[in-house]
């Protein structure tokens, strides 16, 4: 439901952006404690931080969803690039394009994010992690093809 509203309010224009993001952050969190959830049963933790739910999920989901990661990474080496190149040009200093700069770059984007104009936001935080949320997907669904 949030990925699907997160690409709805994509289609509309740059004015509803933020709440794009906050709902793709939103729906990654979802995701992670889905996962957990699947692999462990119980109750999912709580909390937004993106990082810790994913040190939660299990190491050969994690190495399913770096591998989603860094497929993605290489399809989009030249956008990367790009972005990279246009923060260098702005004088914002970027790190590298990997799994964990990104995880820890988007780990409170939920929070941070869905209340913007406070403008809490920190050099090098934001969101970044779409490849992160749509590989956490197609592992979920890849378990439980029937919720697709």
């Amino acid at each position: 439901m949030y990925d699907r509203s997160a690409s709805l309010l994509q289609t509309v224009g740059t004015q509803l952006l933020m709440p794009s993001i906050v709902c793709s952050a939103f729906c990654l969190e979802l995701y992670f404690k889905a996962l957990i959830v699947i692999e462990k049963g119980g109750v999912a933790p709580r909390g937004h931080d993106l990082q810790f739910l994913f040190s939660c999920v299990s190491k050969t989901n994690q190495m399913k969803i770096r591998a989603f990661f860094n497929q993605r990474t290489r399809v989009n080496a030249a956008r990367i690039a790009q972005f990279a190149a246009a923060e260098k040009a702005a004088g914002i200093a970027s790190k590298p394009w990997t799994f964990d700069n990104v995880l820890a770059a988007s780990k409170r984007a939920f929070e941070k994010l869905r209340y913007a104009y406070q403008k809490d936001l920190q050099s090098g935080e934001g969101w970044m992690a779409n490849d992160i949320k749509d590989g956490t997907r197609a592992i979920i669904l890849a378990l439980h093809p029937d919720w697709a």
